[in-house]
């Protein structure tokens, strides 16, 4: 898909906008919970393809109930498209370092526990039951 974005809309600033043209790719994850996703696979991911975490315009979380989230689906727009060999290198899991090398993306998770805010309470307690067995396989 063809994206173009127009900085500066309408001259807001009394400025003439800029304009970039680029393309915009969807990428789907299976994942095994939300908070490994956040804290490993996330980072790897923009660190992989060279992006700014502002360049993901939307990121959507999929799951079942008794099953949890287990599909993430991240739109980025790239004025550049990614090479063959960074979108291959996303096939291969984080290198055990990555949260020391990459960071974690502690803004996405504090929208993470936003969006917890307003679903079920049923729902918020799989899910959180979910991510408690997570971490305690970490261990």
């Amino acid at each position: 898909m063809r994206v173009l974005t127009i900085e500066g809309f309408g001259g807001e600033r009394g400025d003439e906008g800029f304009v970039y043209e680029g393309e915009a790719y969807l990428f789907r994850f299976t994942i095994g919970s939300p908070e490994t996703f956040f804290r490993l696979q996330f980072p790897y991911v923009v660190k992989t393809l060279n992006i700014d975490p502002r360049q993901v315009y939307k990121l959507s979380l999929y799951g079942r109930p008794g099953v949890g989230l287990y599909d993430v689906r991240l739109y980025v727009s790239f004025i550049k498209k990614p090479t063959k060999s960074q979108v291959d290198a996303l096939r291969k899991a984080p290198p055990p370092d990555t949260e020391e090398r990459y960071g974690g993306c502690d803004h996405l998770l504090i929208e993470f526990e936003d969006i917890l805010e307003t679903i079920s309470p049923a729902m918020k307690r799989r899910l959180l039951k979910s991510l408690r067995r997570e971490k305690a396989d970490r261990r």
